[in-house]
């Protein structure tokens, strides 16, 4: 009688195994099948995203050529007329996560530039009228944008636009806050009449410590293939220079100054003989 239980019992373990094997083989196929359905839904959805992606971009590809877009547009510029204006070129320094120096009262210097290179523009268009000179403004940004100084883009961007004057505005700093004043900086020999113009310009506007005009090896003095200067205006480190900085009338007065500066600079180099600007 035990030999024919143990035949009963091995023929049971086989068929114990096999239903094994046979829940084990469908429970791969479930699983191979559940990885196949991921994978289709994942190269569905990279293909989704891939074909919006390229409708987007024709889309906004076909916008600009009706709109005449190019690279050149994305800097923002004054009009351009069918005369050869003289061009002035505002560079508000640094923008976006490239705050510059935190003044005194915890406030950035990009956002103190901008709003005096603004400034500058509007006393520089409505000075120009007055005198009658044809004379545009550039600006590198109108806006707290970055601009990377990878590969000197700042330079670059000047280059590709021209002009004939870069007027770089910046706002100084100093570990003792005691330190204050103007000074402008130049690069060569062609940019030293301007930085003397603007420096005496804006000490008089001001009444800062007059720190002098100063050589500086800045690339954007020495890359732009015009003549450049940088202001530094005053010292935000100073609580009280960066008081007066932020002051809307000494904004007002600071960009007066340098456009009143601007067109100096323009009559003394026609009075010289130079090609500067003719009213």
């Amino acid at each position: 009688m035990k030999p024919k239980q143990d035949k009963k019992d091995k023929r049971l373990n086989r068929l114990y195994s096999q239903d094994n094997r046979d829940n084990a083989g469908r429970k791969t196929d479930l699983r191979r099948r559940k990885w196949r359905r991921f994978l289709r839904l994942i190269r569905a959805l990279f293909a989704t995203i891939l074909i919006i992606w390229v409708i987007k971009t024709l889309i906004f590809s076909i916008g600009d050529r009706r709109q005449g877009h190019n690279a050149s547009d994305d800097v923002p510029s004054s009009p351009q007329t069918e005369t050869n204006p003289f061009t002035v070129v505002l560079d508000s320094g640094h923008g976006g996560y490239d705050v510059g120096t935190e003044g005194v009262s915890g406030r950035y210097e990009k956002d103190l530039v901008l709003k005096i290179a603004l400034l500058t523009r509007d006393a520089l268009m409505e000075k120009s009228v007055q005198a009658g000179l044809d004379l545009l403004v550039w600006m590198t940004r109108d806006d707290d944008r970055f601009i990377s100084d990878i590969d000197h883009e700042r330079a670059k961007m000047v280059r590709a636009h021209g002009g004939d004057i870069v007027i770089s505005i910046h706002a100084n700093s100093f570990v003792d806050p005691r330190v204050s004043g103007t000074e402008t900086y130049y690069y060569d020999a062609t940019s030293l009449p301007l930085a003397h113009i603007m420096q005496q310009a804006l000490v008089r506007a001001t009444g800062f410590n007059d720190r002098g005009v100063r050589q500086a090896n800045f690339y954007m003095l020495k890359e732009t293939g015009m003549p450049a200067v940088l202001l530094e205006l005053g010292y935000v480190t100073n609580e009280a220079e960066e008081t007066k900085l932020w002051d809307k009338t000494v904004q007002k007065k600071i960009a007066e100054a340098i456009a009143e500066g601007v067109l100096e600079y323009i009559s003394r180099e026609n009075e010289e003989g130079g090609e500067a600007l003719s009213p």
